[in-house]
């Protein structure tokens, strides 16, 4: 009966798509399309056909009834004669209904088509021969169509046939066409289709990893190879040792997945990063949440540590064989630290304020004592209006951990922490006495703010003023009189000597910033850099503050920096040879190359750890007690005879220039030659103020 229920069917379709060609009735060509539908007759359903869909669906109708037709053929037995008969009867009765049609012709009809039984020849050589075959035939039929739909009708195939590898890849592909049209506006509708698509790629590519989802090539489902996997299969010259089938997969599982993280911290969707994160491959992941937590840098600290929390709680909570929930973000905050080290563009504030992100765990205190240290000694090289500005970035980020906070604000908690903490004695130490080089520093900001906004002729802002100045200058002789910023690394300096071999220290740098310089660069919000016509004046001044002060076994050479690390900078190479060393002429070299006639902004420094310690002790004390001279000097001039007393700051000059008995204890050999000029010339002026007074009286 199916047959002759599909023939009368066939015949219907026939005969109404006759009466439309030759009325031109619309209605004509939509009943053939709906008998023929039921025939599986294709030719008589294209004409109605208007989208890619319309096509494909007509293509894997007709395909799927001609398959079926003949899958049951096949089952009968070719030789029933009364099932024949029967056919014979249904056909003859059903084709003497057509018009004007010899009765011999009909019959001659009917006989050939149940002689081969359903369906006819002239249906079936119409049909593709597989599903395949059907794709693609259901993509030339549509070939008219507009290109606005060919993304998704691919991705349509590539999903039929589960080939995933091209379907993966044209995930990847989309968003990397959406990228290099960089900021151009979107619609807001645009902007949701690319979201749901970026999500349904990053689902997708989760379910062919974790669901039992058969793939092409040797594995019954998608592995992720972990960082290690990765490193096994790689040879010498980086190349992939392993060559399944499987790695384009992997490769854009991953893009797929960093894609809609980048998408997700892009639309600050902060809950979702980290749970999407954690099922990337380890270096994506880890460069990935690099990336995170770079452009989380200035924003709030609470936000910044709900971000790290969040993180911690996922990654201790997914079990993959590549993810240590207890050292992952450990390896990333450090990644995030050397990174931003190298971000020479970036400004002093970012980089310090970067610190925060060692400061939300105990795990991390030693690395963030060890880089804050490293940032603040950068900082003392850097000019006095950059001091301020990114010391207070780098220590409201340490704040950030308790134990540094309460140390750093008090030297008995500070000698607990240490003691409990023997792994950053040394670092913590030197913490300590940066903070206190920073308050000081405070204080001159303050005392010269106020100098140039108050009325001193006013008693009370007098009093004040003295106040400020009386603390700096109390606090710079504690400092530097207990020697602090020298022990922090004086005490390793034999052991050093004895065991140090030939080494480099190198230094980016530009001219120092002053209050000539750029606004940006004052703030600690970009370096000072040097114009290209002024590099090689500012090259050859380096270079002749090196020359006057190098001695046997050092060797320095001055070049512009590359511009592939970092453009407007100079770059001082600084070779020490093992056989003449001394770590005293070493670190007065680099200090008299800094403090030249053309000082600098020392924006990055690499070498022995101890010589840069030791450097930026060597410049902080002049630093420190210069800014002393001159705000005793100030204070007596503007005072009058008994609101200051004569002794106020008298111990500088013998600070510096040691006890009669032994000249060694004095910190002389920590000021450059103009530095000590500049100290005498304080001492002057205090000595004439003195006189002008003794007269007075």
């Amino acid at each position: 009966m199916r047959i002759i229920w599909k023939w009368a069917c066939y015949q219907v379709a026939e005969a109404a798509a006759e009466s439309h060609q030759q009325s031109s009735e619309m209605a004509g060509k939509h009943e053939a399309a709906l008998y023929a539908t039921l025939a599986g007759h294709l030719a008589k359903i294209l004409p109605v056909c208007q989208t890619r869909a319309d096509f494909l669906w007509a293509h894997s109708r007709c395909w799927l009834e001609a398959q079926v037709d003949k899958q049951l053929a096949a089952s009968q037995d070719q030789d029933d004669s009364d099932l024949h008969a029967a056919v014979s009867v249904g056909l003859d009765a059903v084709a003497s209904n057509r018009h004007a049609q010899p009765e011999e012709e009909v019959h001659s009809i009917v006989l050939d088509d149940v002689t081969a039984f359903w369906p006819p020849s002239r249906l079936t050589d119409a049909l593709p021969d597989s599903f395949e075959a059907v794709l693609q035939a259901a993509h030339k039929a549509a070939e008219h169509q507009p290109d606005s739909g060919m993304e998704h009708w691919q991705m349509q195939q590539d999903i039929i046939q589960q080939d995933f590898a091209p379907l993966l890849a044209r995930f990847v592909e989309a968003e990397d066409d959406q990228a290099a049209q960089g900021n151009a506006p979107q619609s807001a509708t645009g902007d949701k289709q690319r979201a749901a698509r970026l999500r349904v790629g990053a689902h997708l590519a989760l379910a062919l990893c974790y669901l039992p989802v058969e793939v092409p090539g040797p594995q019954d489902k998608l592995h992720i190879r972990s960082q290690e996997e990765v490193d096994e299969d790689t040879d010498l010259d980086g190349q992939d040792l392993n060559k399944s089938d499987d790695l384009p997969l992997q490769d854009s599982v991953n893009q797929l997945l960093q894609q809609y993280v980048m998408h997700l911290i892009q639309t600050e969707q902060h809950e979702l990063v980290p749970i999407y994160a954690c099922h990337m491959r380890q270096n994506v992941r880890r460069t990935t949440y690099a990336s995170y937590f770079h452009s989380l840098t200035q924003r709030d600290m609470a936000d910044c540590r709900a971000v790290y929390q969040s993180a911690w709680e996922s990654f201790t909570r997914w079990p993959r064989g590549d993810i240590n929930g207890e050292t992952e973000l450990d390896d990333i905050v450090e990644q995030v630290m050397g990174e931003s080290f190298w971000a020479m563009g970036k400004g002093p504030n970012q980089w310090a304020a970067t610190l925060r992100w060692l400061a939300f765990s105990d795990s991390t205190l030693p690395l963030a004592a060890k880089e804050a240290n490293r940032a603040l000694r950068l900082l003392s090289l850097g000019g006095d209006p950059a001091v301020m500005a990114g010391c207070s970035h780098a220590f409201q980020a340490l704040k950030q951990s308790s134990d540094l906070h309460t140390a750093l604000e008090d030297e008995g908690q500070l000698t607990t922490l240490v003691a409990s903490r023997p792994d950053i004695r040394r670092d913590c130490i030197e913490l300590f006495v940066w903070y206190q080089f920073y308050q000081l520093a405070g204080l001159y900001t303050a005392f010269c703010d106020m100098c140039d906004d108050s009325s001193l002729d006013d008693d009370s802002a007098l009093q004040e003023l003295y106040s400020l100045g009386q603390q700096y200058i109390n606090g710079a002789l504690t400092l530097c009189g207990n020697n602090a910023l020298a022990s922090i690394w004086g005490e390793q300096d034999t052991a050093f000597q004895q065991e140090s071999s030939s080494h480099e220290v190198k230094i980016w740098a530009a001219p120092a910033v002053t209050a000539d310089s750029q606004a940006e660069a004052q703030q600690g919000d970009s370096y000072n850099t040097v114009a290209d016509q002024q590099m090689a004046d500012f090259v050859t001044s380096v270079q002749a503050s090196a020359a006057s002060c190098c001695v046997p076994g050092i060797d320095v050479q001055v070049q512009k920096a590359d511009d592939n690390m970092e453009g407007g900078m100079a770059l001082v190479t600084v070779h020490i040879d093992h056989a003449q060393y001394d770590m005293g002429r070493e670190v007065q070299c680099l200090n008299a190359i800094v403090k030249g006639d053309v000082p600098l902004q020392v924006i990055r420094m690499t070498g022995p750890d101890l010589v840069l310690g030791a450097l930026a002790s060597m410049a902080a004390c002049p630093y420190v007690l210069l800014r002393a001279a001159e705000l005793r000097q100030v204070l007596l001039e503007m005072t009058k005879q008994g609101e200051i007393g004569a002794d106020l700051g008298d111990k500088i000059i013998p600070l510096v220039s040691g006890t009669e008995s032994d000249k060694h204890t004095g910190l002389m050999y920590f000021f450059t030659q103009q530095e000590l000029q500049q100290l005498l010339e304080y001492e002057r002026l205090t000595d004439l103020s003195l006189m002008a007074r003794t007269l007075q009286s």
